[in-house]
């Protein structure tokens, strides 16, 4: 479902013409930066899952070994600026995505409960954020054990 969402969006983005420059509307604003932050969240996962599924050890035979696997990767400056990118236009595009399915489904029916649905939103998507930059801290503050894929029973993460 992941895979077909994203593969759609980037079809509905190819697709889409942006008129923020004619029509420099909060909705126009809004729509544009829902069909960016998509194409930057696919990409993320995309990398993302790449990474820890198809690179290097096999994680789902050595579980033990993901967090160093993710702090291999943060050994790179641009790598944790694109991890921080792909969280905020992740947690950005899934919670407006949230509040466009409520206006458009008529989940929230008027301009107040779309206000008021858009603030609850602004705080989901805060809060996703926030664990994000926390889970990258988690990485970022422990000293790097590098992995020894000749040996990866012995890796000891503390």
């Amino acid at each position: 479902p992941i895979l077909y969402h994203g593969l759609y969006g980037v079809y509905i983005w190819w697709r889409g013409d942006s008129n923020v420059t004619d029509y420099p509307w909060q909705g126009n604003w809004l729509y544009n930066a829902q069909r960016w932050t998509g194409i930057i969240a696919f990409i993320y996962i995309a990398q993302h899952t790449y990474y820890l599924r198809f690179t290097g050890v096999h994680l789902p035979t050595h579980p033990m070994e993901a967090f160093a696997k993710v702090q291999g990767e943060f050994q790179h400056p641009w790598m944790i600026a694109f991890y921080a990118l792909g969280i905020v236009a992740a947690s950005w595009h899934f919670c407006y995505g949230l509040w466009l399915f409520a206006a458009k489904w008529g989940i929230t029916t008027g301009e107040q409960a779309r206000r008021r649905f858009g603030y609850v939103c602004l705080v989901i998507a805060l809060g996703l954020v926030s664990i994000g930059a926390a889970s990258m801290y988690g990485f970022l503050s422990r000293p790097y054990h590098p992995l020894d894929s000749n040996a990866p029973e012995n890796i000891v993460l503390k």
